[in-house]
């Protein structure tokens, strides 16, 4: 997934959006498009600043954010080898899957299906494909002709018309899909509990001052921010302060306040955390047992306690897609962490990275 600000969109976007940022960069403006891509729209048009809007979300940035997020699309469309090719149709790598994706839909694939499609299409006779089409999920039907490969997900009642050129490069692709593997519990980040609502890092540090201010002044200085991942709002209420995620309603006193902003400076404390802004970019460090998160805006890296002494820039001899964790790239004046699990990409400067090797957390 790709997170921008708000906004969290499939892999299927990266080319569109690193041919809008790379025409930003260069032309200081964009020309409006609207794409489809797994029965998904997204708008990205230029009113000085880049705006983006999908799924009834919606996101502005200028320059530098634009070039932060260029280089975390880039990054991601390299890792995965994410290509765009005639009448729409996007490929990608992701480990043992492929991301077959197209405007009306999109689909994961393993290898067996991915080698059934390309005998199928080299099959001599329509007969002799559906005998060797046994790699195939029962919910997804293929058909030949003109040479043409028509693929049909029974789910939905969707389809894709593959030619020729998409059959050879599925064909070249077969090769980096290994065997499906184990699934691993992935850690998640910290967060902190208030009265039930839980709290992300990349919003404590907003909120403590919040709290501290209200203590101090009885004054509310309300915020609203909205991650991929996580919304959190603060607002005046009649007994002090309302804080609100989604669904979920809690409600201080301002002799509670000051109680609960303590509490989460103490824990901010106690992960070592730290929180540098870039622009409008936000990124918070911290600590735990397993390593060093980096979070920003939806993006979640965890760089364990081994990986911290091996950040090196990336391979080119390692395989593109393979999953290990992070990846690691020096590109222009960033760099770039990536999770092949989760897709989640961070982009730190030289000022930004020395947090990452903070020795007394």
């Amino acid at each position: 997934m790709i997170n921008i600000f708000s906004i969290r969109c499939s892999l299927a976007f990266a080319p569109y959006l690193a041919e809008s940022a790379a025409e930003f960069l260069r032309e200081g403006g964009l020309a409006s498009r609207v794409v489809r891509q797994g029965g998904s729209g997204l708008i990205v048009r230029s009113d000085g600043d880049v705006v983006l809007r999908h799924q009834n979300r919606q996101a502005s940035f200028g320059r530098e954010e634009a070039t932060h997020y260029f280089a975390t699309v880039q990054f991601r469309c390299e890792f995965y080898d994410v290509l765009r090719m005639q009448d729409e149709v996007v490929l990608a790598n992701a480990g043992n899957e492929l991301l077959l994706s197209h405007p009306q839909s999109d689909l994961w694939l393993g290898s067996q299906a991915i080698a059934a499609f390309v005998d199928a299409f080299s099959s001599e006779s329509s007969a002799k494909a559906e005998e060797s089409l046994s790699g195939l999920p029962e919910w997804l039907s293929v058909s030949t002709g003109g040479e043409r490969l028509l693929i049909s997900d029974q789910r939905t009642g969707r389809w894709v018309l593959l030619s020729h050129d998409h059959i050879h490069e599925l064909e070249r692709r077969l090769e980096a899909l290994g065997a499906p593997a184990l699934a691993v519990p992935r850690p998640e980040p910290p967060t902190i509990s208030l009265k039930g609502l839980k709290v992300h890092l990349q919003s404590a540090f907003k909120l403590a001052a919040t709290l501290e201010d209200f203590a101090d002044t009885g004054n509310v200085a309300p915020f609203e921010e909205i991650t991929p991942i996580y919304s959190l709002t603060a607002s005046r209420s009649t007994e002090g302060i309302e804080l609100r995620d989604s669904d979920k309603r809690v409600a201080l006193t301002r002799r509670e306040v000051r109680i609960w902003a303590s509490i989460i400076r103490g824990e901010l404390d106690r992960l070592n955390a730290t929180q540098v802004e870039r622009g409008r970019i936000r990124t918070v460090f911290a600590g735990t047992g397993d390593g060093r998160w980096i979070l920003q805006w939806g993006d979640e890296v965890l760089v364990s306690n081994v990986e911290l002494f091996q950040l090196l820039p990336f391979s080119n001899s390692t395989q593109s897609g393979a999953m290990a964790s992070p990846r690691i790239k020096h590109a222009g004046e960033f760099l770039l962490v990536l999770c092949p699990e989760t897709g989640a990409c961070v982009a730190l400067t030289d000022s930004e990275s020395r947090y990452v090797h903070e020795a007394d957390w």
